[in-house]
């Protein structure tokens, strides 16, 4: 009976309970279940098995060879893949050049994601040759290489940077229109710039950004003194309790916040006292008073974790906590929960994301 069923239709079933169960599993278990549906007929396993190799994660470049196979035993299978996930590696892991690979195995690539993959500095041209590339994230290198002049990611449209440096030519040249034309979405997190010989490059045309999401940028002042983001661009400042310079952070980035989003905190152990990732939350709380940002933010992301109520235990947390509701709630500022474990520290929100495509519905 079921052999019946087009099996368009059957891809259809299929791809929404990809879609909607993801997030609900570890990555492991789902794909096992998934993979059993191959054992049902051949028309289920035509339709899973593309699905199933839509997105590979792996933590080494040697896990990545036993998956695609050493002599490409499974190429008809990894030819699927649009979404690869690598990393982090350990560092004396780090020792091939695993762009290469992802070239040779990988032609559907429409989104990367490296963190500590491969060698541990970049070139940017490495990633000239993916035509469809739409999604690009870095972390954790300690140089990104320019791109040779000229050169064009015409497809990409979400960067995220993370703990990596560079030259700050280097940064504004892939921010510029002629090298990212339809780059929409950007992501910098606790980025180092490079700027020893002080010559300021000409500023990025950033008017094509529609949300951007920011911490650290204490950390490259020359690079946040050189852009700057239009007022239509949406801007997430990202933080953390345990940050010492948040003043100065966001003084740097030289404009008020549309959306603040805390990071994922710390355990918390009853048996000792408050860390002060907790403690020091009252002092962050206060600021955004004082500096009126908590009156016109759109929304405040949370990290859904908070609903363990352990650290009220805490009386400085519980009135920073309490203090920061008590904003929201006179201001109307909506509070979202997210899930930390979805996306990857320093990627741009999913939560976000989704909430920035309802206000866009709404309007």
């Amino acid at each position: 009976m079921l052999a019946r069923v087009p099996l368009d239709i059957v891809h259809l079933v299929i791809r929404h309970a990809v879609d909607r169960d993801a997030y609900d599993e570890d990555w492991p278990a789902y794909q096992q279940r998934l993979a059993q549906l191959c054992l049902i007929c051949r028309f289920f396993r035509d339709a899973v098995q593309p699905l199933l190799w839509t997105t590979l994660r792996v933590r080494t470049l040697e896990q990545f060879h036993k998956v695609a196979g050493r002599e490409g035993r499974n190429r008809h299978l990894v030819k699927h893949v649009e979404e690869f996930r690598g990393g982090p590696e350990l560092t004396e892991e780090r020792m091939d050049d695993a762009m290469i690979y992802l070239r040779h195995y990988l032609p559907s690539l429409q989104a990367i994601s490296l963190s500590a993959f491969g060698l541990h500095e970049m070139g940017l041209e490495r990633f000239l040759r993916f035509d469809n590339l739409r999604s690009l994230s870095l972390h954790k290198y300690n140089r990104l290489h320019p791109m040779p002049a000229g050169s064009i990611l015409p497809s990409l449209e979400t960067l995220s940077l993370a703990r990596t440096a560079a030259l700050l030519s280097t940064f504004c040249n892939i921010l510029r229109p002629e090298c990212t034309p339809r780059l929409r979405h950007l992501a910098l997190t606790l980025v180092s710039v490079d700027d020893t010989f002080r010559r300021f490059p000409p500023p990025p045309d950033l008017s094509r950004l529609r949300v951007v999401q920011v911490e650290g940028c204490s950390r490259a002042p020359s690079l946040y003194h050189l852009i700057n983001f239009e007022q239509g661009t949406l801007v997430s400042f990202a933080w953390s309790t345990t940050s010492l310079t948040l003043g100065r952070a966001l003084d740097t980035l030289g404009r008020k916040p549309d959306f603040l989003h805390l990071n994922e905190l710390p355990e918390y152990t009853a048996s000792r006292p408050a860390p002060p990732a907790y403690t020091e939350l009252d002092d962050h709380v206060k600021y955004f008073l004082r500096a009126g940002i908590l009156e016109q933010v759109k929304a405040v992301f949370l990290p859904s974790k908070l609903v363990n109520t352990d650290p009220f235990n805490d009386s400085t947390w519980r009135g920073a906590f309490l203090s920061l509701l008590r904003a929201c709630r006179d201001n109307e500022i909506p509070i979202i929960l997210y899930n930390a474990d979805r996306d990857l520290s320093g990627e741009l929100s999913t939560a976000l994301m989704r909430h920035i495509e309802r206000m866009d519905d709404s309007v």
